[in-house]
């Protein structure tokens, strides 16, 4: 059997992707995703072009999705989840007077303070309120989502050489837990034909 994903980063990042939106669609599964990804300004993007819906139905493409998600919150650690979800979970996509805004879906922002929460003691002089906007600046899929230092300064008082710093500290404390975590799923995922066994996609 052909797996639908290239890769457990892609399968993680399609499967949440699929859960904002709708179920009943006759034009089909795959016309909603290439519209939910031009709303996203990502009209192209090789992560898509790779997916493999072949032979299934949209539900049963739905169905493996709901797998992949359930994996990322139950299968590996709590921080590794709220890291993975924080960067991958769903965007939420308004029009408000012909203009589009973007903001973290509601698992994504309780993912980030709860990660905000699980790191900030390493933070001591730095409230943990600028530890989760820190958060959500590396974890924002669009520019437009992400807090400038200039607002998370105003907001929690901390100065903007001391952001910079952490930055740069938590940047690899939260993209390490990403890469862990989807390194434990990995296995899982080629097990149940997901993503291809490392063998087949290191000699395809």
């Amino acid at each position: 059997m052909t797996a639908i994903f290239k890769s457990a980063t892609q399968a993680i990042w399609m499967a949440y992707l699929l859960e904002g939106l709708p179920v009943k669609r006759a034009s089909g599964l795959q016309m909603a995703i290439d519209e939910a990804l031009k709303a996203l300004g990502q009209a192209e993007p090789r992560q898509a072009s790779t997916v493999n819906f072949g032979g299934l139905s949209d539900l049963e493409v739905r169905g493996q999705a709901a797998m992949i998600r359930y994996a990322v919150e139950a299968m590996i650690s709590k921080p590794q989840s709220w890291a993975i979800r924080a960067r991958y979970g769903m965007t939420v996509i308004r029009y408000e007077a012909g203009q589009r805004t973007m903001s973290f879906g509601g698992d994504r922002q309780i993912c980030i303070r709860e990660l905000a929460k699980h790191l900030a003691p390493g933070y001591d002089t730095m409230p943990t309120d600028a530890v989760k906007l820190l958060i959500a600046r590396l974890c924002a899929s669009e520019d437009c989502m992400q807090p400038s230092f200039r607002q998370i300064e105003q907001a929690t008082k901390t100065s903007k050489s001391a952001l910079e710093r952490a930055e740069k500290r938590l940047k690899k404390q939260v993209f390490s837990l990403i890469r862990i975590g989807i390194d434990e799923l990995s296995p899982f995922f080629e097990r149940d034909g997901v993503i291809p066994a490392r063998e087949e996609a290191v000699s395809a």
